[in-house]
């Protein structure tokens, strides 16, 4: 097999090429897009089924899908590898190399989805102690585990997805990703209508982990027939297995880390404000998460065709490419704010019936819209140095904000007595950090010049 093509001497961004970039990125961009909103119609699922059961059962669910980062990071550790080292090995033209690559991934996100459902047992009881306090009540700790455990046993079918859309961005194949999501929440919203009446709670676990295996399935017979024949029992690469950790471990800490500094707002900040500050976290995170998709699939693309470039040996097309989907992500957050403002009593109203969940939830939307722009902005960065390997600086600049919410919230909202507007006064804070800190790295180029 012949080598890749040796790279040619770094040129300056050549801003001509830029409409080309961005031609190319939304044809990519749109259906990655439109495929990480439907994903996060999850949560939306969740918490449309379970309102009737109060706003503990919402509190619950809130709760639990910030657990449910925490189990997603596993995935992404696997998921950013595969991407990263696919998409720079179809650029340098090393196409069986990519295969490999995939299905070594496919086979990774399998062990690690098997060995999480089989900790989750264990843990259930233990994250229902520490995150729900004993003021309210054991109805509400009883809905989390019950929702947690399922979500855990599920994360057999629910860590290999990640991996199979990273499969088909990298392949440019982003509709069938788009396919498979929707799939999966036509079967989970099937599922809940079923299982919530008679489950509750743990009946939207349930639907939320069972609704993945038809995409898993379907996913698999279409990537075979995408150029990866036998994705899980042919080929595969060992000695790629170390790159594709070392690619992806930085960005499953940081993921943990986000999960696990919103589980410690919960146990030190939040539990002084009952359910329905909790309940916050669920309509209303849910609705800026549909949102927040939306750049992180525009994202996403952009991270793809960066590695592809940089496979191409041009650094300036990754540069033109981030430059566009920067623009592409910002103006979609602008409208997000606006849409929090104007339509946000409308959104809310269809998730939450609860008054005091209700206002809670408006409070947090009104609060979040100021950082859409700045959030797209980052995410955008991020992905374009994550498309090209370059993990551990992202992982420490949105890590070492995250950590600051922890005792920022509790000064802004507990000592200084702003109650919930001074946890979110917190996000948007450290979300202008975080953009802060991206920009300054996107814009040096050093990271275009990273071998993988």
């Amino acid at each position: 097999m012949d080598g890749p093509t040796p790279a040619p001497a770094r040129t300056a961004p050549n801003e001509a090429q830029a409409p080309f970039a961005l031609r190319e990125l939304l044809r990519l961009a749109w259906p990655a897009a439109l495929a990480s909103v439907v994903r996060s119609f999850y949560r939306l699922v969740d918490q449309y089924f379970v309102a009737e059961h109060g706003v503990e059962a919402q509190a619950a669910v809130a709760v639990g899908s910030m657990v449910g980062i925490l189990f997603a990071a596993f995935g992404e550790l696997v998921a950013i590898g595969t991407l990263a080292l696919a998409a720079r090995r179809l650029g340098a033209g090393e196409t069986e190399r990519a295969r490999d690559v995939i299905r070594t991934g496919l086979r990774l996100a399998l062990l690690l989805g098997a060995a999480q459902a089989i900790a989750t047992l264990g843990f259930g009881p233990l994250l229902g102690e520490v995150l729900v306090p004993d003021a309210a009540g054991d109805r509400e700790r009883r809905l989390l585990i019950d929702f947690v455990t399922w979500i855990g046993l599920g994360q057999v079918l629910l860590v290999p997805l990640p991996v199979l859309g990273s499969a088909f961005i990298a392949l440019h194949r982003p509709r069938t990703q788009l396919l498979l999501e929707s799939l999966s929440v036509l079967v989970n919203v099937v599922l809940a209508a079923l299982l919530v009446p008679r489950y509750g709670v743990g009946g939207a676990g349930l639907a939320t982990a069972l609704s993945r295996a038809p995409s898993l399935v379907l996913g698999l017979v279409l990537l075979a027939r995408s150029g990866v024949p036998h994705p899980l029992t042919r080929g595969g690469e060992r000695g790629v297995v170390g790159a594709m950790l070392r690619i992806g471990l930085p960005a499953c800490v940081g993921a943990l880390l986000y999960s696990g500094v919103y589980q410690a707002m919960l146990a030190v900040t939040f539990r002084h404000f009952g359910p329905e500050g909790r309940a916050a976290l669920g309509p209303g995170f849910g609705i800026e998460v549909t949102f927040y998709y939306a750049y992180y699939g525009i994202a996403y693309a952009a991270g793809s065709l960066c590695g592809h470039a940089l496979g191409q040996g041009r650094p300036d097309r990754a540069m033109a490419i981030g430059r566009a989907a920067a623009r592409i992500g910002v103006l979609f957050a602008v409208f997000a704010g606006l849409m929090f403002w104007i339509a946000g009593p409308l959104m809310v109203a269809l998730f939450a019936d609860d008054p005091r969940a209700v206002a809670a939830c408006l409070e947090y939307l009104h609060w979040m819209a100021p950082a859409q722009p700045l959030q797209a902005l980052q995410v955008t960065l991020d992905q374009c140095l994550i498309g090209a390997g370059v993990t551990m600086p992202v992982m420490i600049s949105t890590s070492t904000m995250n950590v600051l919410r922890v005792p920022l919230s509790y000064l802004l909202a507990i000592t200084c007595g702003m109650g919930l507007p001074g946890v979110w006064l917190t996000v948007d804070l450290t979300a202008a950090g975080r953009t802060l800190w991206s920009w300054l790295r996107f814009r040096t180029g050093r990271w275009t010049q990273k071998q993988i």
